[in-house]
């Protein structure tokens, strides 16, 4: 599943073209270029019962919709991975990773906004996780938050928002003590 762009239908007559949405924005600092990606690993496997990657799109993808309004409509999210259902481009076929939720962002504000409205998301999304387990008498409980980042500077280099090269691993806890 990928937002905000959906493919045209399958035997129609649309020429294909890039889904990209992206107007071309210059980012804060001044390379066109740029772009700024995290991953979250969900860690939670989505079956049927609970249907985690639902929760995370929501209604009609609503969910994602949202975060992506709300950080401007630069903002590109993609659940991923084991799961997900998304078949990947170059092999079409489900990616056999983790699922993950991707966000990807031409400006750094509109992507500082995306990664903290799904961070928010899913950690919604783990509390309801963790009180259907207590509901199903299941010991399993949901991870902590837990996101890799990497950013290309406009000049084709990738950097973190130090500005090293190196990929930023965060993991945070949910709150409460869990």
């Amino acid at each position: 599943y990928a937002y905000p762009a959906a493919a045209p239908p399958s035997g129609s007559h649309y020429t294909s073209r890039s889904r990209s949405r992206s107007r071309g924005r210059v980012t804060r600092g001044g390379a066109g270029d740029a772009k700024f990606t995290c991953r979250f690993f969900i860690g939670i496997d989505n079956e049927e019962e609970f249907r985690v990657c639902r929760r995370i799109i929501g209604a009609n993808g609503q969910k994602m919709k949202n975060i992506v309004s709300r950080s401007g409509g630069d903002a590109k999210l993609r659940l991923r991975g084991a799961g997900s259902g998304y078949n990947e481009r170059d092999t079409h076929q489900e990616s056999p990773e983790p699922l993950q939720l991707c966000i990807s962002c031409p400006t750094h504000d509109g992507y500082e906004i995306a990664r903290r409205e799904a961070e928010a998301l899913l950690l919604e999304v783990y509390r309801e996780y963790d009180t259907w387990c207590a509901d199903k008498g299941r010991p399993n409980r949901a991870p902590k938050i837990h996101y890799t980042e990497k950013h290309h500077a406009g000049d084709g280099r990738q950097r973190s928002n130090s500005g090293s090269r190196r990929r930023r691993n965060r993991s945070r806890g949910r709150g409460g003590g869990g």
